[in-house]
């Protein structure tokens, strides 16, 4: 038996091992997932699940009669409490003073059968010497022949929160469609206080939601006027059946009804209140972690995209200031708000609302910036009517754990413990959570990288603080990056690719930052110079990595047209926002699509038009949809506010570019000699200036006057999915192939010919020569005699050795004269082939060879103990053991 705080590595005899990360063990509550690569630390397989929030439960089913939980063990860990087949076997504390996993829990003595466990984290304070709030689970032993099962959540239970692999959405969310007489409640015990309800026979709610798996989470009662007992429920159109949403006591937050195994693409679902007088409630849906809620016209691909459809697209800036789009077709974060801020960080959505000559024409369904000047906007190329170009980024760089995806790897210049590793920046669970990478104590300089498993171009980045929404800690933005250079490895050389000074950080903030970059690397960091305040040293809540998107659309933004005065209709306002249905998908000038208002409070929008003089511009907007106003060009307040129209044109040209990196120089091949086009690393202007088009024109010759033995193609392309695979055609040298072994004869009368099969084709060629002594010497037949040829000179052998037509015109009686020996007995005879092609399209190769032979020979009798002996080991069986190499047959 173990010893409550003992190390114990490996299980003991009769016992086998679990981590507590297993799929069979189910989470409620804000836990994540940790690798720890630090073996003093002793986690099974470097994981771990940790949670810092009381309350947090995980639950787990196991068959046999012993059951053993092991947990990091120091004093910055507090306890649990646990009940076993729903009786408390009490408080387990985890702080043992060491450095290292533990057992904190055994028992031997269960009953045979299967058990289930319920694990709840507990406050610090109820644990002697504890200093944090936190559990950190290593592992769990049960019987060698038991068996961990998988745990399925009971429809009616309550879930606080959603299960690891699960996100959650409260309700009312806008995505939820309520029909009929809805009213909105708020309540303690509801998920975030809130929910919303109807008691009217036939209303119902509906959304639709990308991903394999949905779950119904409100209220529940056994009382009749409380729950219904009769819902509707239809997906994608077809009707499951009717669904009772009532429990057989009072629970909030319940699981009322759950599908799984929905083929990961867009669905909808309508629930229908069918019981007259009896509640329909909602009050939160959870999907799978990597779906989301989606508009009912929502696409998740541009190509997708037609009149009435939208996709999703993330924007941040800085104030008075032109920002970045990314995330096209992705949730990134929570839609910006309808009346805009001066440093939006969020989401939105674009609408089709023309397709003009192939060209798709988007419009922002809200104001995404509020504070920014016309003149800001011209500046940045917005306003004018070509627009300005511009990259879709996307967030490549997301980590699951230290470890996953495989081939992702994240470092830092230190980490103030496994918590807070470099990992956890690039971490895809909430941004909220207060998690991230933390430095070492009292260090205001270092670095973190992020290496791809091949080389990504990286064009931009974004950050934010570490934020605890819950309990936000000021300490976080004294400890966030203050000033850097982001930086690409090239070799064993950093690249600065962008340089940052000053930055000041609110809670939760986060800034965009973009950059020109012609060039892929491997790997990439930032180094932080300065972050204000050292004493916790440096901290970075999330980081993305971004690349261009949809490199084969070229897209293009700009302002939306405004009109003159009132009276001009002729713009893209009142055609659009004002007059269309999108093809019947919306109602005109519907506010609830366009936000364009706020119960009669204007949220006036740039236009590109004037109609009084160059130095104002139309505003559209106000208190209705109608309204123009017009306002100087350099005046910015929260009625200032930045709607881009979007502009994406599929007749990209593909271009492909190419330089050669010979030792340090950058070439270019052209007119038949290499020109040195600049010095390594390849920039942007070298593409430009000398990149080549063809590598076709490219000779073996000017490939052999390269300076380098390995030197490196450097390719660019505009294209989204370009080619990985690179096409060379080589001509391999002349080769003699011989054999190494014979062909023996000695049971011939004669050899009457060999036959062989070869194809010559274009320039290429087929010798044959041949060899009766082993290949110590080698022959060509000519002038009909057999002549002596030198195998290492192969000018010699090609023009000497034999033609397959005229190989297989040997006569019998010259093979005679080749194979015989002194004594008039065949020998052996073994061949060799010389083959040569001088092009791409030559083929030079040889199939089969055939022998045409008279046998000899006759049968003798063997002498039995000499030559062979045998015995018969059952009456079915005949056993012969032969002594001697030999042809033999057996009679009997």
């Amino acid at each position: 038996m173990a010893t409550l705080g003992q190390s114990l590595t490996v299980p003991q005899t009769g016992w086998r091992r679990f981590s507590f990360d297993d799929s069979a063990i189910g989470y409620i509550g804000s836990w994540t997932k940790d690798s720890s690569i630090k073996a003093n630390y002793e986690f099974t397989d470097n994981k771990s699940m940790m949670s810092t929030v009381v309350g947090d439960t995980l639950t787990f089913s196991f068959t046999g009669t012993k059951l053993l939980i092991k947990a990091y063990a120091n004093t910055d860990t507090s306890g649990f409490s646990m009940k076993i087949d729903g009786q408390s076997v009490g408080n387990i504390k985890t702080n043992y003073s060491v450095i290292r996993t533990a057992v904190v829990y055994e028992s031997t003595s269960l009953s045979l059968g299967l058990h289930t466990v319920v694990v709840t984290v507990l406050d610090k304070t109820l644990f002697t010497g504890s200093i944090l709030t936190r559990l950190f689970l290593d592992c769990i032993d049960i019987d060698t022949e038991g068996d961990l099962m998988a745990y399925v959540t009971p429809v009616g239970s309550t879930i606080p929160g959603p299960d690891i692999g699960w996100r959650r959405y409260n309700a009312p969310h806008p995505m939820v469609s309520l029909a009929g007489t809805w009213i909105q409640l708020s309540g303690a015990n509801n998920y975030n206080n809130t929910y919303t309800a109807s008691n009217t026979q036939g209303d119902s709610y509906s959304f639709s939601f990308k991903g394999t798996r949905v779950r119904l989470i409100a209220y529940s009662s056994s009382a009749a006027p409380v729950t219904t007992n009769s819902a509707q429920v239809i997906i994608d159109g077809k009707d499951i059946g009717l669904v009772s949403f009532r429990t057989a006591e009072t629970v909030y937050q319940a699981l009322l009804y759950e599908k799984q195994g929905l083929a990961d693409t867009n669905h909808t679902i309508q629930i229908i209140n069918k019981a007259s007088g009896s509640y329909l409630i909602l009050d939160a849906i959870d999907v799978d972690i990597d779906g989301r809620l989606t508009h009912r016209d929502e696409v998740f691909d541009v190509k997708d995209l037609t009149v009435g459809k939208r996709i999703r697209c993330n924007y941040i800036a800085a104030p008075n200031a032109v920002g970045s789009f990314s995330r096209l077709g992705v949730e990134t974060a929570a839609f910006l708000p309808s009346a805009s801020t001066s440093t939006p960080s969020g989401d939105f959505y674009w609408i089709m609302v023309e397709d003009r000559n192939g060209q798709k024409r988007l419009i922002a369904d809200r104001n995404l910036q509020a504070y920014i000047s016309w003149d800001t906007l011209n500046a940045a190329g917005i306003a004018s009517g070509s627009g300005l170009p511009i990259s879709i980024l996307n967030n490549t760089s997301y980590m699951e754990n230290n470890n996953l995806p495989v081939g992702f790897i994240t470092a830092a210049s230190s980490s103030y413990s496994t918590s807070y590793d470099a990992w956890t920046t690039f971490s895809k669970g909430s941004e909220n959570d207060g998690s991230g990478w933390n430095s070492s104590y009292s260090i205001s300089t270092g670095w973190l990288s992020y290496e791809f498993p091949e080389p990504r171009r990286i064009i931009g980045y974004s950050l934010m603080p570490r934020y605890r929404a819950a309990s936000p800690d000021v300490n976080h933005i004294s400890q966030m990056a203050k000033s850097w250079t982001f930086e690409g490895l090239n070799g064993n050389q950093w690249v600065v690719l962008d340089t940052q000074q000053g930055h000041i950080w609110t809670q939760g903030q986060k800034k965009g930052f973009t950059f020109e970059n012609i060039n892929s690397y491997t790997k990439y960091r930032i180094n932080i110079t300065d972050n204000g305040s050292p004493t916790y040293g440096i901290a970075i809540g999330r980081m993305e990595l971004l690349e261009a998107a949809y490199t084969n659309w070229a897209f293009t933004t700009r302002l939306i047209s405004g009109g003159t005065s009132s009276a001009d209709k002729e713009n893209e306002w009142d055609r659009y926002i004002v007059g269309s249905t999108l093809n019947g998908t919306i109602t005109a000038g519907d506010n609830s699509v366009w936000n364009a208002f706020n119960g009669g409070n204007g949220f006036y929008t740039w236009t590109s038009t004037t109609s009084v003089s160059s130095t104002t511009r139309n505003r559209r907007g106000g208190g209705t949809l109608i309204v123009h106003n017009e306002q100087s060009t350099s005046y910015s307040d929260i009625n200032c506010n930045f709607r881009p129209v979007l502009l994406i044109d599929s007749s990209l040209t593909p271009i492909n570019l190419y330089l050669f990196e010979d030792g340090s120089d950058i070439k270019s091949y052209a007119n038949g000699a290499w020109e040195i086009v600049g010095s390594a690393p390849v920039t942007k202007d070298m593409y430009e200036t000398s990149g080549m088009t063809d590598l076709s024109l490219l000779t073996d010759d000017s490939l052999k006057s390269l300076t380098s033995n390995t030197p490196i193609l450097h390719y660019w392309t505009n294209t989204e999915s370009p080619s990985k695979q690179l096409k060379v055609s080589c001509i391999p040298p002349a080769k003699l192939v011989l054999a190494t072994g014979d062909i023996h004869c000695r049971y011939t009368a004669g050899i009457d010919s060999f036959t062989l099969t070869a194809e010559q084709f274009g320039g290429g060629i087929v010798k044959v020569i041949a060899s009766a002594d082993g290949g110590s010497s080698w022959k060509t037949y000519e002038n009909n005699t057999w002549q002596l040829i030198d195998v290492t000179n192969l000018p010699e052998v090609r023009s000497s050795g034999m033609l397959p037509t005229d190989f297989n015109k040997v006569p019998s009686e010259r093979w005679a004269d080749l194979i015989l020996t002194e004594e008039g007995i065949a020998g052996r005879v073994r061949f060799g082939y010389y083959l040569e092609i001088e092009g791409a399209n030559d083929k030079a190769s040889t199939d089969t060879l055939v022998s045409r032979v008279n046998m000899s020979g006759k049968w003798v009798a063997a002498a039995h103990g000499v030559v062979y002996d045998y015995e018969y080991p059952s009456n079915c069986t005949l056993r012969v053991l032969l002594y001697a190499d030999g042809t033999y047959k057996i009679n009997y």
